[in-house]
């Protein structure tokens, strides 16, 4: 139940006088005086969750997330401003110091989902929403609608029109990515049809596909580095599954991803499809496999027959990907098992995944949408959360890659001396640099991730070995000496 004062956006299907289906999307928001939420600047850093929206209103806002050049993060998602909607926007250093939220503009209605991107050395948001009930107004047409700003994102552009399809604010999912020259696409879908635009102009005709008796729902949008093409992935309710097609240049056919039906059922992902790109080239797809709970959450890269399963993914509720430095690929996810955040790194090749990483929850919040952004090697994960009280609020955190610590032999006779050999893995591969340390004594790991502790006789007890390395997260295990 919506909490008392607080309209919320509500998909509606219906018909129109034509026979073509619709959907309406209403968003009414409350509260908030629009403007810089002043406050000071919280810190997110890893471990730590910090309250940076409290504006939200209810569980269907999902943020969106993209870095600048010089490395500070830049947030988006949809808020409150009295009687009408907007975008919230604010900064994250790549520390974790969290700027002042401030309001974008107000329109009439604003759809949940806008995306951030790049534009050069600035930033762009793309999105939909009525400004008014005036059909005669150019920002009432329903349509995609772009607004730019400069890398601080403090000055946000008047919006303009992107594209022709008019029912992109009833959309059940906006998805946008950019080309390799830097050219945005946008798109959406509604019913059996998928919309998508090109460029920036509104005058350009749309790309356009329909699905023989589908329901799309919870569109991504993600560019091939290697090949230039643009992918799209979507739920269908009605067939099932996770499917994805290339929409640019060429049209091709759906293809069903792995595993993601089982037995004719399958689990909604509740977010726009987990989909990235890396720089190498290749496009990945996350989603859960088993009904009617999750068994695991599988990463499958587009065109191949295998899939790899993602460690520690069982009960997985709701789950993102973003593209890590060297190829490596982030996950992060929220667990129905204990309603903790989680999040694991790749190795590069993306053929192994490194130490689960446990964030723990927003205090007092139960995660309906998440995002998380990992180029500069730890991630800024970003969630919508439900208070006890039922308040949404948007949080952000960090996370470190975690190591992974082993040693031979775990357990020996301290009547005689022993060497132990330890081994530092990140993803499997053995790390160069990291320290080992047993008590007072202590050793750096070579080439191949391994290194040596010469212990004397010692009397039965039980050791605590610890590795650690800049930039990732400390590993421990126990040593029993008997």
């Amino acid at each position: 139940m919506a909490p008392a004062g607080v309209w919320f956006a509500v998909p509606v299907r219906m018909t129109g006088g034509s026979g073509v289906k619709r959907s309406l999307f209403v968003v009414l928001v409350t509260t908030v005086v629009l403007g810089v939420v002043a406050g000071p600047a919280w810190a997110g850093s890893p471990g730590v969750w910090q309250k940076i929206g409290t504006d939200v209103g209810s569980s269907l806002p999902a943020p969106s997330a993209a870095r600048t050049g010089d490395g500070y993060l830049h947030a988006v998602w949809s808020a409150q401003a009295g009687a009408k909607a907007a975008y919230a926007h604010v900064r994250i250093s790549p520390s974790g110091t969290v700027g002042s939220v401030a309001k974008i503009f107000t329109w009439g209605t604003l759809t949940w989902d806008p995306k951030i991107l790049r534009n050069g050395a600035g930033l762009q948001v793309l999105f939909s929403g009525l400004y008014n009930t005036d059909p005669t107004h150019p920002l009432s047409k329903g349509a995609f609608y772009r607004t730019t700003a400069g890398k601080g994102g403090g000055s946000w552009s008047a919006p303009a029109r992107v594209g022709k399809w008019t029912y992109a604010y009833a959309n059940y999912g906006t998805g946008a990515t950019l080309e390799g020259d830097g050219t945005p696409v946008v798109g959406g879908v509604l019913n059996s049809d998928s919309y998508w635009h090109v460029g920036t102009s509104a005058a350009d005709a749309d790309g356009q596909f329909t699905i023989s008796s589908g329901s799309l729902l919870d569109l991504s949008l993600a560019t091939d580095a290697a090949t230039g093409a643009v992918w799209a992935s979507w739920y269908d309710l009605n067939k099932g599954g996770i499917w994805v097609r290339r929409i640019e240049p060429t049209l091709s056919a759906p293809q069903q991803a792995p595993g993601s039906v089982t037995k004719g059922s399958s689990i909604t992902p509740d977010q726009a499809v987990a989909m990235v790109a890396p720089k190498g080239g290749g496009v990945y797809v996350a989603y859960c496999v088993g009904y009617p709970s999750c068994t695991s959450a599988r990463l499958w890269k587009v065109g191949t027959s295998s899939t790899l399963t993602i460690p520690g993914t069982k009960y997985v509720r709701t789950l993102d990907l973003s593209v890590g430095p060297a190829g490596r690929i982030w996950a992060a996810w929220m667990s129905n098992t204990d309603d903790h955040v989680y999040a694991v790194r790749s190795n590069t090749k993306v053929s192994k995944f490194g130490a689960v990483r446990d964030l723990g929850q927003p205090q007092g919040g139960y995660v309906y949408k998440l995002d998380i952004e990992g180029s500069l090697g730890r991630g800024d994960v970003l969630v919508n959360a439900g208070s006890s009280g039922g308040i949404n609020n948007i949080w952000h955190t960090q996370v470190l890659p975690g190591l992974t610590l082993t040693a031979s032999p775990l357990k020996w006779n301290g009547g005689s001396a022993k060497t132990v050999t330890f081994t530092v893995r990140d993803a499997g591969a053995g790390l160069n640099g990291a320290t080992v340390k047993v008590g007072t004594k202590s050793c750096k790991t070579g080439s191949t991730g391994t290194c040596k502790i010469a212990f004397g006789k010692l009397s039965p007890r039980k050791l605590t070995a610890t590795a650690t390395k800049a930039g990732y997260a400390k590993d421990a295990l126990k040593l029993a000496v008997t």
